[in-house]
């Protein structure tokens, strides 16, 4: 028996979407489409300046790092001793650091108008799709948590970071 050294030619794992810049969306994946609630429908609506279109969650999300995020969807169906505390992270919104919860992983679509794509923009960035064209951007739909409270993150040297979780109040 010979053994192959040679890597394998595609080293991510089966129905992973490669992000390119070593972030890969890992399964567990939204079978069918998922349908937002109204404060979730209405902020993906803001973002994407348009209508909200048929998406499926992701469940993980491997960080150029290697490391691995977790997110709460899939978390919270898990007894509490198998949760993975990855789905609380550290996020920069307007240059300012909160803690938030990842609810969910996402690719949304996102039409763009033919007259939008010059010749600089790679082909493979856009799907066709009934004569309309999209392309799509990875978002986390977070939680974010309450504002630290700043005497106990004083008189603990900076090291406890206790804040209030605010669930759909807080997308």
């Amino acid at each position: 028996m010979i053994l192959d050294l040679e890597p394998p030619d595609n080293p991510l794992p089966n129905y992973s979407v490669d992000l390119g810049g070593g972030y890969v969306l890992l399964r567990a994946h939204d079978r069918y489409n998922y349908h937002p609630g109204e404060t979730e429908t209405q902020l993906i609506r803001e973002f994407l300046n348009g209508p909200v279109l048929k998406f499926k969650r992701w469940a993980r999300l491997r960080l150029s790092n290697g490391q691995i995020a977790h997110c709460a969807w899939k978390e919270k169906l898990k007894l509490a001793e198998n949760v993975h505390m990855s789905c609380n992270v550290k996020v920069s919104i307007n240059n300012k650091s909160e803690i938030a919860e990842v609810l969910y992983f996402a690719q949304l679509a996102i039409m763009v108008h033919a007259d939008n794509i010059n010749e600089n923009h790679n082909d493979e960035e856009f799907e066709y799709i009934d004569d309309e064209i999209y392309h799509f951007v990875t978002v986390a739909m977070v939680s974010v948590y309450s504002c630290l409270d700043p005497q106990l993150l004083q008189k603990s040297a900076q090291t406890v970071w206790s804040c209030t979780y605010h669930g759909n109040e807080a997308l």
